[in-house]
């Protein structure tokens, strides 16, 4: 994965899908940063997640 300069992630497998492949990230900011979330419906039939917070 490509990011801008003074970001980081990281990538493991956290059992959420069947194959054992990494499924889950995190991307993190070296300074203060904007983050936005956005979680797409799954096969469980849950609904979208969307979080905004400012740090």
């Amino acid at each position: 994965m490509t990011l801008p300069l003074g970001y980081r992630y990281a990538t493991l497998y956290a059992g959420i899908r069947k194959v054992a492949k990494d499924d889950l990230c995190l991307i993190v900011s070296d300074s203060p940063a904007f983050a936005n979330l956005l979680l797409q419906p799954s096969l469980f039939g849950l609904h979208a997640v969307v979080a905004h917070r400012a740090v």
